[in-house]
């Protein structure tokens, strides 16, 4: 998360990087994609669903604040196509980590 906030504050363009129209997105959601896949391992919640739901979410409001602060970076717009590849990503993330990661059903029988 810190990671993200540190590239949303640098100044459009100070990063040097070209990149082609909407090719963005795909960073966007790779990017909150690994986040979700993060915070579903941090198991927030009582089951797997939960922490898939709670990590969807976080990336979901992360990526807000993110749009949200880079109203206030020089060179830097807010984007709700951003915010939706945010969310899509993280939510991918999540759902695909919480598939791999044991329940706590399965961990007992272990």
């Amino acid at each position: 998360m810190g990671l993200i906030f540190w590239a949303s504050h640098q100044p459009g363009g100070s990063l040097g990087i070209e990149l082609p129209p909407g090719s963005d997105k795909l960073i966007h959601g790779g990017i909150f994609g690994v986040l979700g896949g993060l915070l579903a391992l941090a198991r927030l919640g009582p089951s797997p669903r939960a922490w898939v739901g709670w990590a969807a979410a976080l990336c979901l409001a992360w990526g807000g604040l993110d749009e949200l602060h880079q109203a206030f970076v020089p060179g830097r717009t807010p984007e709700l196509l951003d915010l939706v590849a945010d969310s899509v990503g993280g939510a991918v993330g999540a759902l695909g980590m919480g598939r791999w990661i044991p329940g706590p059903q399965s961990a007992a029988r272990n």
